[in-house]
C-alpha cells in the first residue's frame, strides 16, 4: 500500500489513515498553484484536538502532510491511547518505506511497555520534554515540534518529501 506521500489528494482521502480515523476536508486555501487542505476527525470528541493539514502541487499530487495535536490531547488520562493510536498510525502511513526511522518511532510510542526505558528523541519531543526533534532519510524528512499555537500548546508532526525526491 503506497505512502500518504506517495499518492495525490484524491488517492490519500481514500487511504486507510483517512477512512479509519474519519478525516474530512474543513478548510481550503489556494495561495498559488497548489493547495493547503485541513482535515478534522468527523466525531466531535477529537475534532478540536486533531487538525491534519495536507500540502498539495498544482497537480494535486501531496508534497507536505502535517499532523497536530494538542498537547491536552495527548496529555489526558482519558485520551492519550487514541492520541497514541493515531500518532503511530500516522507515522507509518506517511512516509514510504523503507522508513525504518519511522517505524521504530511508532512503536516507540505506540507501545506502553517500553516506558521507562531510554526514550528517542522523536518520543522525547511525543512527550514534550524536547521542544522539537528530526527524522531524515534521502526520500523524506519528519519534524516533531512542539509549538504554541494560540494560547495552546500542541505537537506538529510535518513530513515533507526531500527536493530530491519530487
Amino acid at each position: 500500500m503506497p505512502a500518504l506521500l506517495e499518492l495525490d489528494l484524491t488517492g490519500a482521502r481514500a487511504a486507510w489513515f483517512f477512512q479509519w480515523f474519519h478525516l474530512m476536508p474543513l478548510t481550503e486555501e489556494r495561495p498559488g498553484a497548489g493547495a493547503l487542505i485541513r482535515f478534522v476527525p468527523e466525531g466531535g470528541a477529537f475534532r478540536e484536538k486533531v487538525a491534519l493539514d495536507l500540502a498539495v502541487d498544482e497537480r494535486e499530487q501531496i508534497t507536505a502532510i502535517s499532523l497536530g495535536l494538542s498537547r491536552t490531547f495527548i496529555e489526558s488520562p482519558e485520551d492519550a491511547s487514541y492520541a497514541r493510536d493515531i500518532t503511530q498510525s500516522f507515522l507509518r502511513a506517511a512516509v514510504p518505506s523503507p522508513a525504518d526511522d519511522a517505524r521504530d518511532l511508532a512503536e516507540e510510542i505506540s507501545d506502553a511497555s517500553l516506558l521507562g526505558q531510554q526514550p528517542s528523541e522523536g518520543y522525547e519531543a511525543y512527550l514534550g520534554e524536547r521542544p522539537e526533534a528530526w527524522l531524515t532519510a534521502p526520500e523524506w524528512s519528519i519534524a516533531l515540534r512542539n509549538l504554541m499555537i494560540g494560547r495552546a500548546a500542541w505537537l506538529v508532526i510535518s513530513v515533507a518529501r526531500t527536493t530530491d525526491a519530487a
